[in-house]
Formats: structure tokens, sequence, C-alpha cells
């Protein structure tokens, strides 16, 4: 039930009851729909050790992916979230796979990598869309192997544990827009969950906004403003632009100020524009569009490079060094 106090639990069948507790323990939907997909999702992810969760930012993505990995069997092992954006290209192999002392200039001490550090536990990638091609292309033989190899090692290891992916858009989406490599594509879409925006899910909103509460709570001390059960629901009713992210920053927000959330203004709707890169940062976001633009004008200058350096107004020495970053050489 709603807003209850008890722990996640499991059932005495094959499948996990969905319960919720103060502590933001959602198991899963009461979406009847969405519920039975989560469960079909973490037999998925229980057997195949593998699994994709999209939808748009704030719909939950990184808070299923931590609780389907701690009810699974290996739930007290680590659990470790990574940024797509935060994974240059440059530095891919060494952080992801680890690498051995004195391996390249700056390796002055052994690293375990992401896989070594979550062991027999979960990794999840968050934000697969700004993955560049060439960070795709290395992780290929992992994901078909489950073995790597540190860098300057001459060592395979055999990974144990499970890896998750998440992206704002649906996969073939992904696929269409150039963003993902078709060889990758059919690697990580063996089982997709798809998660709808709350506006879509108005039996978990209440939900969702008692456990965000109960969860701020804890980390701002019981000395802060409290909130109605009346703010809360109405709170869940209005709804928010930004999905979680909005719903957190009102409570935030009004809990600071020791006013009812109600009060707090949602911000402005962004107006469209193209389904703009989110990847956290300028940095981030700017990189992720000119990959787009490039695979843009690939597809319009398919066999000439020298027309399309000309169509972009760059050099062709230019050109060459950004689609060699981008790993679309």
């Amino acid at each position: 039930m709603y807003g209850g106090t008890r722990p996640l639990e499991k059932s005495s069948g094959a499948r996990l009851r969905p319960v919720y507790d103060g502590a933001m323990s959602v198991a899963w939907s009461r979406h009847p729909h969405l519920e039975e997909a989560v469960e079909q999702a973490r037999v998925a992810f229980e057997r195949a050790r593998l699994l994709t969760i999209s939808g748009p930012s704030g719909a939950g993505k990184s808070w299923l992916a931590r609780r389907l990995h701690e009810l699974g069997p290996d739930g007290a092992a680590p659990y470790l979230a990574q940024d797509a954006a935060g994974l240059p290209d440059h530095r891919f192999e060494s952080q992801l796979f680890g690498h051995v002392k004195g391996a390249f200039t700056g390796a002055a001490r052994p690293f375990a990598g992401f896989l070594g550090v979550v062991g027999e536990g979960a990794l999840c990638i968050e934000g697969l869309e700004d993955l560049s091609g060439e960070a795709q292309a290395k992780m290929l033989r992992f994901l078909q192997a489950r073995v790597y190899r540190q860098v300057g090692s001459g060592v395979e290891s055999q990974f144990a544990g499970r890896l998750i992916f998440t992206c704002r858009e649906p996969l073939r989406a992904l696929l269409d827009r150039g963003l993902l490599r078709e060889d990758f594509y059919f690697r990580v879409s063996g089982f997709e969950l798809r998660l709808p925006p709350l506006a879509e899910r108005p039996r978990d909103a209440e939900a969702l906004c008692r456990a965000l509460y109960s969860a701020l709570r804890r980390e701002m001390g019981s000395a802060t403003p409290a909130c109605s059960d009346e703010d809360l629901a109405g709170l869940a009713r209005r709804g928010l632009p930004g999905n979680l992210h909005g719903v957190r920053n009102a409570l935030q927000q009004a809990m600071l100020r020791g006013v009812s959330p109600l009060a707090i203004e949602p911000p402005p709707r962004p107006e469209p524009e193209g389904q703009l890169p989110e990847t956290g940062s300028l940095r981030g976001d700017l990189h992720a569009l000119e990959r787009r633009l490039l695979v843009r004008g690939l597809r319009q200058h398919p066999h000439s490079r020298k027309e399309l350096a000309a169509r972009l107004g760059v050099s062709l020495r230019s050109l060459m060094y950004k689609l060699k970053d981008h790993g679309l050489s």
C-alpha cells in the first residue's frame, strides 16, 4: 500500500510484491501494465544479467535500476552508477576495465576499474546516448564474452556481475538517429524496459512524493519543517515539470522555507528544442550535440568528406579529427 512503513520483501512465490516504505523503497509501479513489464524485466535481468531502462528524465530509471539490483540474488553486492558522459574515449578502457601500475603516464597505482569494483554486483551506465561510437565498439567483445583485460595487463578477467544501461529515448530511436552503432544496438536490445513519465502513472504519484519526502527528511534532519499529508497529496495531483526531479525540487524548497510545497511555483516548461542532450554539463551537451550534427552530415554527404567539410564550414583535417573523436571515422 502507499505510504506504508514495511520494507521491501519477497513473496512466497516466484514474484516479488511491490511494497513501499518511507525510505523511498518502491519495488515498482502500481500501474498494472507497468508492474507486469517490470516483473518481466526483473526475470530477464537475473537470467541474462543485462537490462536497458529507457524513459524521460526524472521518470525513475536510476531508482528502479538500483531497486532491481537490491531485490536480486546478489543484492548485497556493490552497486555503482556511472554517467556515460563521464567516460571520455581516451580514458574509457582505464575507467571501465581498470589498469595496472605504470600502464600509462600518470598510472602511479593500479585501479580495478568499475567492473572490478562491483565484482558480483551491478554497474549502471546512465545516459547511453552519450556513449561515443568508439566506446561502444570497445564494449562489444565484453558484452558478448563477459571478459575484459585491464590496460597494461595480458590477463583476462571474467565479469560475474550484472550490467544496466539507462537512456532517455527508446533504443530504436537512438539507433535511427545514429547515436547507437547497429552492432551495439543488437547487443543491448535483448530486453528493454520503457518507463513512461509520471503524468501517465497517476497511481504512483502520491507514493513517490511520500517516499521522496521521507528521504529528504533524513537528509536534511528532523528539525526541518514538515509537510502535511494533504500537501503531499496535492503535490502529486498537481504534477510538476521534470518528473521526480521537479517533485524533489519543490519538496526541498518547501522544507527549507517552511511553507507548503504547493506554494512553490513550478518552473516554466522549456520551449521544445528538438530534444537537446541533457548530460548534466555544458561540455557534455556540446559534445553530444556535435556528434548528432556530424551524423546528420554523414547521411547528407555519405560519399565525400570534402563536401561534408565544406557544408559544415570546417577544414577537411578538422572534420577528420572530429569524426575520429566521435568514433565515426
